[in-house]
């Protein structure tokens, strides 16, 4: 989700704040595209996933042009998010949307 969110996240400016999924895809296009991303974004990470690399996921967070990043990491895989990180979420978004 995240190589199909950061191009609407630059080119939209009713855009405020945005989250990501970083476990997966962090190709150079994409950490590219992440430069110009100058919103506050929101990464969830799942730590455990095999199918994706920490440090690329690491490196986008780094790419990111914001100001105020922040960056969720859970323990798991692929499955999805814990749902207390919707509660993080509502809270970051909140900050953010007003």
């Amino acid at each position: 989700m995240t190589a199909v969110g950061t191009r609407p996240a630059v080119a939209e400016p009713r855009i405020s704040a945005a989250g990501f999924f970083a476990g997966g895809c962090a190709r150079c296009a994409v950490r590219e595209q992440a430069r110009r991303v100058t919103v506050p974004p929101l990464f969830l990470l799942p730590w455990d996933d095999e199918g994706s690399d920490r440090r690329r996921a690491l490196d986008l967070l780094d790419a990111s042009g914001s100001q105020e990043k922040a960056l969720r990491a859970d323990l798991g895989g692929r499955a999805g998010a814990p749902w207390f990180e919707v509660d993080d979420a509502a809270r970051f978004f909140a900050r953010h949307l007003r």
